[in-house]
């Protein structure tokens, strides 16, 4: 790690923050922008004033005690406009697509349509829509997922440049382009913006445009009507999918399995359900902890019988659903993060593990959670996945990516027996004997990503074990018999000695009270709280330290 930061001051990319630590100035325009766009809320209302009452107020009197004055002169939106406009200079097509990443993959609103407005009056977009004529389009039509994107895009325009007298046509083209695609029911939804774009734009008249122009609002056919409103006027799942034409929202359908089966009880319509819900899972976007959440639900004692009909799900039903759901728990697998090479991946099963929950309001425990976890990161990796499941000792389970992943688990979890009794539950040791294994034996613990899930942040000196080869080298302290296990020294010794660039993630799952973000470190992290993203964290993570190492 010191090797990489002394690269990094070698560069000059380091400096002295206001609390006396080191940050670095990204030196890629690009990187700097997309720290920006992931992280800055445009235009709305900051708990500091304006930054010229800052400059009166605030700053003048505390100039001989401010580090870097100079910073303090200009808004965010002045920062934001310089850095857009230093990005489209240095690559134009490259910022534009940043703009795409930010509002799909971060969810980011203002900043895309704000960075679309500026980039539409750079003085080189001109020069790239005549060598590109289509690019700039598409990319507008890809950042505007929802009707009011348009409008977002029109007011930065104006907050500009005054007025929209002077909007380019090509950006008209692009919202026309929109307009002609909209379903009655988005059009409804956001009417006040489809009216205010049409007339902007002026797109090639429909009857769908039409109407919503003299009437203000569209007469929707029934089956462009939400579900749930469907399902109040017709009062039947049959009538209301037939409605639907069978094609209901995927979440929605998730949802009401259960209550689909009790109503209809008709073998045939409870498979051509599930069949829909099957379709939806490649572009429904969820991850295998959804589907199995829904299974353990459906299988559990009290969900067998509804009370508002009095009736249970009847056997040869539930089996057609717990098919379905654990072949979209399979399909899933295709939406999850996957990460290159080999991965090792640890989930604590000691005693305290099996009697806490994530919340109040939870209903697994930790150990459940990191052994699904654990399964999961295992399994949708490229190369070998091995299961750790530790507590006083440490049972391995090597993942067979020929069965399903709800095989494996079933596996696993008769390998660990119930509630983890085969693993001990009075300490955490089987995390040392991972690292006394593989120093024994090198060749066959040899791993690209590290991977821990415990009720203790691993890293962080508290997982104790009793083992007398546990010299204090490995140790943090020694508290009687308890010896804490040094984490941290473990990794560096593997890195020296397997692996150097070895990715190491450890998952505190119930999670702290005082803390949110991530701890970063050389290729890892110590992570607080599970979410069920803690893989996609990791990926990206390990991309950037990719990126550095090729500098």
């Amino acid at each position: 790690m010191n090797i990489c930061f002394q690269s990094l001051i070698k560069k000059n990319m380091a400096h002295t923050n206001f609390m006396g630590g080191v940050s670095y100035h990204p030196r890629n325009p690009l990187k700097k922008l997309e720290l920006e766009l992931c992280s800055c809320f445009l235009q709305e209302p900051r708990f500091y004033p304006a930054s010229d009452v800052y400059k009166e107020v605030i700053r003048r009197p505390n100039d001989n005690y401010i580090l870097f004055p100079e910073n303090t002169d200009k808004t965010w939106q002045q920062i934001f406009e310089e850095d857009v406009n230093d990005a489209l200079s240095y690559d134009f097509a490259a910022t534009l697509c940043l703009a795409v990443k930010a509002r799909k993959e971060f969810h980011m609103r203002s900043a895309p349509c704000y960075l679309l407005a500026i980039a539409a009056s750079h003085p080189l977009r001109q020069k790239f829509n005549h060598e590109r004529p289509s690019f700039f389009r598409q990319r507008i039509q890809e950042v505007c997922l929802i009707l009011p994107d348009m409008v977002s895009i029109l007011d930065a325009w104006k907050l500009r440049n005054g007025s929209i007298s002077s909007f380019p046509s090509f950006c008209k083209r692009s919202f026309a382009d929109i307009i002609q695609k909209t379903s009655p029911y988005h059009a409804n939804k956001y009417r006040k913006a489809y009216i205010d774009i049409v007339r902007l734009c002026h797109p090639r008249k429909t009857s769908l445009t039409g109407e919503m122009m003299q009437k203000g609002k569209i007469a929707m056919e029934e089956k462009d009507l939400p579900w749930n409103t469907l399902m109040s006027r017709c009062g039947s799942w049959s009538k209301t999918l037939d409605m639907l034409e069978w094609n209901m929202p995927h979440m929605a359908a998730l949802r009401n399995i259960r209550g689909f089966a009790i109503q209809v009880r008709d073998e045939e319509l409870i498979r051509k359900y599930c069949t829909m819900l099957e379709s939806g899972v490649p572009t429904g976007k969820q991850f295998p902890f959804r589907y199995w959440t829904a299974y353990l639900s459906l299988t559990s004692t009290k969900s067998l019988k509804n009370v508002r009909y009095r009736k249970r799900i009847r056997k040869s039903d539930l089996t057609i659903l717990k098919h379905c759901l654990a072949s979209c728990i399979q399909i899933s697998i295709q939406n999850h993060p996957k990460l290159e090479g080999s991965v090792i991946v640890l989930s604590d099963n000691s005693g305290s593990t099996w009697g806490q929950f994530t919340s109040q309001y939870g209903t697994m425990t930790v150990a459940e959670i990191g052994n699904l976890s654990a399964l999961i990161t295992a399994y949708s990796c490229t190369g070998k996945g091995v299961v750790g499941l530790f507590g006083e000792t440490l049972l391995e389970y090597t993942v067979d990516k020929k069965i399903t992943l709800l095989e494996n688990f079933e596996k696993m979890q008769d390998l660990i027996g119930p509630r983890g009794k085969n693993v001990g539950h009075a300490t955490e040791e089987g995390i040392w004997i991972f690292f006394k294994r593989a120093m024994k034996s090198p060749t066959d613990y040899h791993y690209d990503h590290f991977f821990c899930y415990s009720d203790m942040q691993a890293g962080h000196g508290r997982l104790y074990g009793y083992d007398t080869e546990m010299c204090d080298e490995w140790t943090w302290e020694n508290i009687g018999r308890q010896k804490f296990i040094h984490v941290p020294n473990l990794v560096d010794n593997y890195r020296k000695t397997m692996n150097p660039k070895l990715n190491v993630f450890t998952v505190q799952t119930a999670g702290y009270n005082d803390s949110i973000l991530p701890q970063c470190t050389y290729r890892g992290g110590y992570l607080h709280g599970w979410t069920g993203n803690e893989v996609i964290f990791a990926e990206k993570m390990v991309s950037l330290w990719d990126e550095f190492d090729r500098l």
